[in-house]
Order: structure tokens, then sequence, then C-alpha cells
């Protein structure tokens, strides 16, 4: 008879980050400012530059204090 293997560990799920209004728009700014997305999504830690583009969008769709 074939031993079963020890059941394995299950990794915790992880938890989305929320970001405020005020963290969005300083990142859209350091973006406008010359500064990539990759390199920005690097130093403030997110995962993906893709939600910058995103709030960069809004940004402007809105026509708050960033200008393009």
């Amino acid at each position: 008879m074939a031993r079963k293997a020890p059941p394995q560990p299950v990794p915790p799920v992880a938890k989305r980050r929320r970001f405020d209004e005020e963290f969005r728009r300083e990142a859209v700014q350091m973006m406008l400012d010359g500064h990539t997305a990759a390199s920005v999504a690097e130093r403030l830690g997110i995962s993906c530059s893709t939600l910058l583009y995103r709030w960069k969008q809004q940004q402007l769709r809105r026509g708050g204090p960033v200008a393009a």
C-alpha cells in the first residue's frame, strides 16, 4: 500500500492594496515629470504599471490638478 504525502500548507491569499487619491495623483505626476511607468511602479511598490496608465487617464478625464 502506498503512503500518502502529507498535505501541503496553503499559502495565505494576498489582500488587495488600496491607494488613496493623493497617492494616485502623486504617482501620475511623477509620470508627467518624465519618469517611466515602470520606474514609478518600482519606486512605489506597485506590482503593475498598467495601474499608472489607468490612473493617468482618469486624472486627465476629470481635468484635475494634473495637467498633460
